[in-house]
């Protein structure tokens, strides 16, 4: 009887092992930064550099048309924060023109997302470029 407790106890903690051990092995994907929260990080007054910091962090690629551009400008979305978004979609066909494809894309707002937080592969991020210098503030 008492070994039989002591290897229900070694298995209780095996299998206790075994959930935490998968639960914290698997590498989670960042949260993507949608269009909408673009839009009202912008309207917070939120300062451009900070938003593509943020961008580039979640590892979101954008793919935007001309006239989801334009209709952002006018939303008050800053050219660096727009010239980022664009140049991620760029960048990304460039290293692999099967991100051409649409079936790589998803859409849940009316805009069409792709990158890590879409399960493309980790290494993608290397395709999203570095968020743009501080400007140059004159005294």
């Amino acid at each position: 009887m008492h070994t039989l407790r002591h290897l229900l106890c070694a298995f209780l903690a095996l299998m206790v092992l075994a959930v935490t051990g998968c639960a914290t092995s698997g590498t989670e994907r960042p949260r993507p930064v949608k269009v909408p929260e673009v839009i009202a990080m912008c309207k917070a007054g939120v300062p451009a550099d900070e938003i593509v910091r943020k961008m580039q962090a979640s590892g979101t690629v954008y793919r935007l048309t001309a006239s989801q551009l334009v209709e952002l400008a006018h939303q008050g979305v800053p050219p660096e924060v727009l010239d980022y978004m664009q140049n991620t979609y760029l960048d990304a066909t460039r290293v692999d023109a099967s991100y051409e494809e649409w079936e790589r894309w998803q859409s849940f707002d009316g805009y069409w997302y792709g990158g890590v937080p879409f399960g493309w592969p980790y290494e993608s991020i290397y395709l999203i470029r570095p968020p743009p210098p501080p400007p140059h503030r004159h005294p």
